[in-house]
Order: C-alpha cells, then sequence, then structure tokens
C-alpha cells in the first residue's frame, strides 16, 4: 500500500519472506532493508536516503505512478476468475463439472 501511494519504505522485517521482500524493495530502488546492513546498524543511514532529495523517493513515486489504477480487489477478482477457468464448476451446487 505504502508503495503504490509513493512513499518509500524503511523495513525492519521479523519473517523470512518478509526480509526476501524488504532485500526485493532495496534492490528496485525503493526503499531501505535494516537487515540487508551490517551490525551495528546505523540508523541514520538507513532512514536519510528515505528523507532527502534522493533517488530512492522518487523512485516511490514513479512506482506509484506506474501502478496508479492497480486495485487489490480487482486484482483478486482476475485470479478467482482465473483459477474458475482452470477449474470449471457448477455455480449452483459448487461442484466440479
Amino acid at each position: 500500500a505504502a508503495l503504490v501511494a509513493g512513499v518509500s519504505m524503511c523495513m525492519m522485517s521479523a519473517q523470512d519472506e518478509q526480509f526476501l521482500m524488504a532485500r526485493s524493495i532495496e534492490q528496485l530502488g525503493l526503499g531501505t532493508s535494516a537487515l540487508a546492513r551490517l551490525q551495528p546498524l546505523d540508523c541514520a543511514a538507513l532512514v536519510h536516503p528515505l528523507l532527502r532529495d534522493s533517488p530512492i523517493p522518487n523512485a516511490a513515486q514513479a512506482f506509484a505512478t506506474k501502478y496508479s489504477g492497480f486495485s487489490p480487489t480487482q486484482q483478486a477478482m482476475e485470479l478467482v476468475d482465473a483459477f474458475e477457468r482452470l477449474h470449471p464448476h457448477d455455480s449452483h451446487t459448487g461442484l466440479p463439472r
């Protein structure tokens, strides 16, 4: 939601999946990831690129512009439709045809 709104992120992940997403977002230049840094963590160095005139906030704004029409609800409906085409079922009983 933050990226779709054009807000860059400082991510501090607690789970493996969160770390992988944070690393991907950092690699795309859309935010920073605390766990991708050496310890001890320099919080100022982690946050400053998000606040100053730097490529990260600009990239987050460009991401928001590119995906301005994105709707998670619409995406979910399209996925359901695609899954149903793969496995048709009777709309009354819910059973496979």
